[in-house]
C-alpha cells in the first residue's frame, strides 16, 4: 500500500482470511474479504486498499498461501 500503516491493514485482511476455515467456498471468501477491504476503507481511511495493485498483491497472497485459485473480480 502507500503506508506503513496501510501494509499492516492490508496484512490484516490476509490474515483474517487464512484463518478460514479449508470448507470456506470461494463466494463466502470473496464476501469476507470484501467486507474487511471495506473496513480498512472506510474505517481506517486506506481507501487506497481498492486499488488495483493492492487488490491484486492481496489476492495473490491469499492463492499462494491457500493453494487456491481464486476467480474474484472487483
Amino acid at each position: 500500500m502507500f503506508s506503513k500503516n496501510g501494509d499492516k491493514a492490508a496484512q490484516s485482511v490476509v490474515n483474517k482470511i487464512l484463518k478460514l476455515p479449508l470448507s470456506t467456498t470461494n463466494k463466502e471468501l470473496y464476501k469476507v474479504l470484501t467486507t474487511e477491504m471495506n473496513k480498512v476503507a472506510d474505517d481506517k481511511g486506506h481507501e487506497e486498499i481498492w486499488d488495483t495493485e493492492c487488490r491484486e498483491q492481496i489476492i495473490s497472497t491469499i492463492e499462494d498461501k491457500t493453494k487456491r485459485n481464486l476467480t474474484i473480480y472487483f
